[in-house]
């Protein structure tokens, strides 16, 4: 295994970890804003990108396991790029969302752990997106399902 593919794999695992934790502090915050509209809106969209990580990351981690890798290699490379795309821009929105609700202020106890989480969560996913990108136009090398080489010829580094 590639240091790359190592790097995505333990990435990933990292955000399927981040996403349980963010479920639960999402969930409790819910929970504790059922009064509060605009809030409860807001972690409730929290919520909605914890499951969506948690279904992803899932789907990533699992998936070239036990797919063939002929079937499916020329789609799953521009996929993980959108949908890892798709997810980066949810946690951006999700932590901007809830960061709002404070107006500058330090958010105590649940809602500053779950921004924390989020912003943590956001970065990750910035990661993932930055090392499928240089996979795809062959700047790394990765022998992981989904992160082939969109372009032809040799790659110009092997990390």
């Amino acid at each position: 295994m590639a240091l790359t593919d190592l790097v995505l794999l333990v990435l990933l695992c990292t955000a399927l970890v981040f996403s349980i934790i963010e479920l639960g502090l999402s969930a409790d915050a819910v929970d504790l804003s059922i009064g509060a509209s605009v809030a409860h809106d807001r972690f409730s969209f929290v919520v909605f990108c914890s499951v969506w990580t948690l279904l992803l990351a899932s789907f990533f981690i699992f998936f070239p396991y036990f797919s063939s890798r002929r079937d499916t290699e020329r789609l799953m490379a521009p996929l993980t790029i959108a949908l890892n795309a798709v997810t980066m821009i949810f946690w951006l929105a999700g932590f901007a969302a809830v960061a709002d609700l404070f107006g500058g202020g330090n958010p105590q106890g649940v809602a500053g752990a779950l921004l924390a989480f989020a912003v943590m969560l956001w970065l990750l996913f910035l990661a993932i997106l930055i090392l499928n990108i240089l996979t795809a136009t062959g700047v790394l090398r990765s022998e992981r399902m989904g992160h082939s080489r969109l372009t032809t010829g040799k790659p110009a580094a092997t990390v």
